[in-house]
């Protein structure tokens, strides 16, 4: 609750009253000018297949976003819902947008059998065709996982 006092006097000009707002951090929610970010992981099914999630907005209202089957979310993508962000200075009508930062969860390794990952292969696009080379100087290494 704030509470203000007024201290006039006759034949004096009044002053002015100066407010300070300071910006609080949202455990969801960043702010750029009238614009909203957060960031929101996916599975890779989702990220394959399309998603719905449910998302409180800053003004309690339970936002529900689509992304439908066939649109595939790339790891790091961003995606924008129009007109969802914070309200314009003096025009609380028109607002910012919201924009959501895509993250991928991969599945563990060795998360299906050999069998399933050939069937899953037929349903993803085909790999890109390489060739290989031969001969005495062709060495075939396998990759490690390695920590930086």
């Amino acid at each position: 609750m704030t509470k203000f006092a007024c201290f006039c006097q006759p034949d004096i000009e009044p002053g002015d009253v100066i407010i300070i707002l300071q910006q609080k951090e949202h455990e969801l929610f960043t702010r750029n000018d009238n614009d909203l970010y957060c960031t929101n992981n996916l599975s890779l099914t989702e990220a394959l297949c399309g998603f719905q999630f449910t998302l409180k907005h800053l003004d309690g209202r339970d936002l529900v976003i689509n992304s439908p089957p066939g649109v595939v979310t790339s790891p790091g993508s961003v995606r924008c819902v129009v007109g969802e962000g914070m309200p314009f200075y003096r025009n609380p009508f028109e607002k910012g947008n919201f924009l959501v930062r895509f993250e991928i969860t991969f599945p563990p390794e060795n998360f299906a059998p050999p069998e399933d990952l050939q069937k899953l292969e037929k349903l993803l696009p085909p790999r890109p065709k390489i060739e290989i080379p031969t001969g005495e100087f062709v060495e075939e290494v396998d990759l490690e996982e390695f920590d930086l």
